[in-house]
């Protein structure tokens, strides 16, 4: 049995949405880790995953994210971060309003370490990427509007989003591992 689950990121706000979804202790590993340069997030956070094992010697896990634009195959997807950075979601988003095509798939994966091995958890959402709206979230939430709905994940209150998100749907997914191989209770 855990008695907790330590999660490395330097993103606060991470850590609490798990938390509200898993509801289980986590516990904070604030850190930077280098990534690989890949598209696939997946990749990307099982590498991530392993690196941190590597500095915390507990059970842990690690999230990326990517957004995937359908118009440009794929881009940025786990390099969305880096986009974000250096060029920002307002220049992207003015970018892809060239397009003809908006629509993208946004991926959370969670990785994993039981101190044995690594194992990724995939969400991923489909939507569009519109011009900003909402003062909620962080990262690409006020651009994401998920199909069927009429509000970006910047426009709804955290629990809403919490409910149906690309990072909700991963650990959900991690949440019910947990509990099947008995690390901790339902």
């Amino acid at each position: 049995m855990l008695n907790e689950l330590v999660f490395v990121t330097s993103n606060e706000n991470k850590v609490k949405e798990a938390q509200e979804i898993l509801e289980f202790p986590i516990t904070l590993y604030s850190a930077e880790l280098d990534e690989i340069q890949n598209l696939d997030v997946e990749e990307v956070v099982r590498k991530k995953t392993e690196t941190a094992f590597e500095k915390v010697k507990k059970p842990l896990i690690v999230d990326d994210a990517g957004l995937y634009l359908n118009v440009w195959k794929g881009f940025p997807g786990a390099y969305v971060k880096y986009v974000k950075e250096y060029a920002g979601l307002d220049r992207l988003q003015k970018w892809l309003a060239l397009e003809t095509d908006n629509t993208a798939i946004v991926v959370a994966a969670i990785g994993y370490h039981d101190g044995k091995q690594v194992r990724t958890f995939r969400g991923e959402v489909k939507g569009r990427f519109v011009a900003p709206r909402g003062e909620n979230g962080w990262g690409f939430d006020p651009f994401f509007l998920p199909d069927g709905e009429e509000k970006t994940w910047g426009e709804v209150p955290s629990g809403e989003k919490n409910k149906n998100s690309h990072r909700s749907r991963a650990l959900e997914k991690l949440k019910t591992f947990l509990i099947e191989n008995n690390y901790i209770k339902e």
